[in-house]
């Protein structure tokens, strides 16, 4: 995966550095194509730290996923408090999500049921 994504980005290099062909050869090309500028060092540079962070996650996720696996064979018991502290981050981010959505739900209710006593709009 990582070769893949390496020979892609230089391909994409290789390819902004490219000249294009001739008008004469391809007439129905734009006049645009002509245009091309070769990328600059910080575009080259961004690309770079693209490919790096994506190697590094990939080499940590497989990390990871060697540390659960040996985990899980070796102790049982341990592997699900391992899991269980692994997950904390992302159930404090749904519970999160959850009271907010309830809290705004309940403000939408109450607003509605206030202004419509307000007016006074009573329910018989």
């Amino acid at each position: 995966m990582k070769h893949f994504l390496l020979a892609t980005l230089l391909l994409l290099g290789f390819v902004c550095e490219a000249r294009p062909m001739r008008p004469r050869v391809f007439r129905h090309l734009p006049r645009k194509i002509e245009r091309i500028r070769p990328p600059s060092w910080k575009q080259i540079a961004a690309g770079g730290v693209a490919l790096g962070t994506v190697v590094g996650a990939y080499k940590v996720s497989d990390g990871v996923q060697q540390g659960m696996k040996c985990a899980a064979e070796k102790n049982p018991e341990q592997f699900i408090g391992l899991l269980g502290r692994l997950t904390l981050p992302f159930r404090f981010v749904l519970w999160c999500i959850s009271l907010a959505g309830s809290v705004w739900i309940a403000l939408k209710m109450y607003r509605k049921y206030h202004t419509r006593n307000r007016k006074g709009e009573t329910e018989k």
